[in-house]
C-alpha cells in the first residue's frame, strides 16, 4: 500500500518544478524580449537576427527584416518553449555590429531606437 505522505510530498514537487519552470521561460520570454524591442532600428535586419537557444549559442544569421520585432519575439517564444532543458537559455545576435552596439561604439546612432524616432 503507498504511504499517503510520500504521494503528497511526490505531487508538491512535481507542483514546485512545473512552477519553477512556467517562471523560467516566462522570466527568459521576457528578457529575451526586451533584447529584440531595445536593439537599435535601421533597417531592421539587426533585430530579425536574436535568437534563442539552450546551452549553445545560434551560430545563425539571417537576411530576413523585422523592424517591429513581433516576428523576432514570436520566434524566441517559440524556441523557449520548446526547448526540453529549461535550466540554461542563451539569446545571440551574430550580425557584425552587434559588439559594437553592445559595448556603445555606436556613435552615429540609429535612425530609431526601441522603436521610437
Amino acid at each position: 500500500m503507498a504511504n499517503n505522505f510520500a504521494l503528497d510530498v511526490a505531487a508538491f514537487t512535481k507542483s514546485f518544478d512545473e512552477g519553477a519552470e512556467t517562471a523560467v521561460r516566462g522570466t527568459t520570454i521576457k528578457l529575451f524580449s526586451a533584447f529584440v524591442y531595445s536593439s537599435p532600428v535601421d533597417e531592421g535586419r539587426f533585430r530579425a537576427n536574436w535568437f534563442a537557444t539552450g546551452k549553445q549559442p545560434s551560430t545563425k544569421i539571417t537576411s530576413s527584416i523585422d523592424k517591429d520585432g513581433s516576428n523576432t519575439v514570436s520566434k524566441i517564444n517559440s524556441a523557449i518553449m520548446g526547448i526540453k532543458d529549461w535550466s540554461t537559455f542563451t539569446a545571440t545576435n551574430n550580425m557584425p555590429q552587434s559588439e559594437v552596439i553592445e559595448f556603445g561604439g555606436y556613435n552615429d546612432g540609429p535612425k530609431t531606437v526601441g522603436g521610437y524616432s
